[in-house]
């Protein structure tokens, strides 16, 4: 209840705010730095580059996202210029294993009941086709990618950051075969779909959208994640990133919590010092992590794709 009450007031909040990172992303996008140039040094360039930006806006706090187990560790030089770090919810990756040459390879490592679990999803999404959207589909289904998308949207208490129609179009412009969006039709109607980036030897799984109504009896939502791991093995990833949501559902696939931090820092003292208890309360969710394959203990995903 507390976490609810303190995500609606910060939703309500509206305030100034510049964002170092990829608010659509998981992960730290936001800056890149010359192997030359050391964490002390790119640290202090990062915040005078921030600063050189408040001048020109009226920005009242600054959000630095995501950090690793390593980056926070060795961020301490951000708390000496008064960010404050917290907690967000967790990244979910799962490692692909080099002998998964098929999805039946993947199926096959989840202990029985997994598997069963596993099979009845994929049972109740029999009638789904499943196709790949080329740039032109993109614009024929844009509506009702975007319908799909608030339908989730709607739901959640908070969103930092949200997009429009054109977004998934403009985004196959920049990223061509980089960027995917794999629908799910039902007698010719779109009731789903997933889409991901594949950056470096990473698919990073993106946004996602189904028919909430349909979802019960069509298992929608976990058929997308299963075409994401599909994908993934096809196209010879090290590791999937599932995200942030659904936490337990998506260890049940497999997937395994990569701890992240985000820093804050707000221009008025006080506010700077309220501000970070509520962020830790809003990132912070109890929930239970499963373990579906028969070997191989879970450990953090980054290094199991190592």
């Amino acid at each position: 209840k507390i976490r609810s009450l303190l995500t609606k007031t910060v939703s309500r909040l509206s305030f100034g705010l510049l964002i170092n990172g990829n608010p659509f992303l998981t992960g730290n996008y936001g800056s890149h730095f010359s192997s030359e140039i050391g964490e002390i040094e790119a640290y202090n360039l990062l915040s005078e580059a921030i600063q050189k930006i408040k001048k020109k806006f009226d920005i009242e706090s600054v959000l630095i996202k995501d950090f690793d187990n390593h980056l926070h560790a060795n961020s301490v030089d951000l708390a000496n210029l008064r960010y404050h770090q917290f907690p967000t919810e967790p990244n979910m990756l799962l490692p692909i294993r080099e002998h998964w040459q098929s999805f039946d390879d993947y199926l096959s490592e989840m202990s029985s009941k997994y598997r069963v679990r596993s099979k009845s999803v994929l049972k109740k999404g029999k009638d789904l086709e499943k196709r790949f959207l080329s740039s032109e589909d993109l614009e024929q289904w844009k509506d009702q990618l975007y319908a799909l998308y608030q339908s989730l949207t709607d739901r959640v208490e908070y969103n930092l950051v949200s997009i429009n129609s054109n977004y998934f179009i403009e985004l196959k412009k920049q990223f061509k075969e980089q960027f995917q969006v794999i629908a799910l039709f039902l007698d010719g109607e779109l009731v789903g779909f997933v889409s991901y980036l594949t950056i470096d030897k990473e698919l990073a799984g993106h946004f996602i959208g189904y028919h909430f109504n349909l979802n019960r009896q069509y298992a929608i939502y976990s058929n997308c994640l299963y075409a994401l791991i599909q994908a993934a093995i096809q196209n010879g990833t090290s590791f999937v990133s599932l995200g942030r949501t659904a936490l337990e559902i998506k260890s049940t696939l497999g997937a395994a919590p990569e701890p992240t931090y985000c820093y804050i820092k707000h221009r008025n003292a006080i506010s700077n010092e309220i501000l970070p208890p509520i962020f830790k309360q809003i990132g912070q969710k109890e929930w239970t992590q499963r373990h579906p394959f028969k070997k191989m203990p879970v450990q953090s995903a980054k290094k199991l794709s190592n």
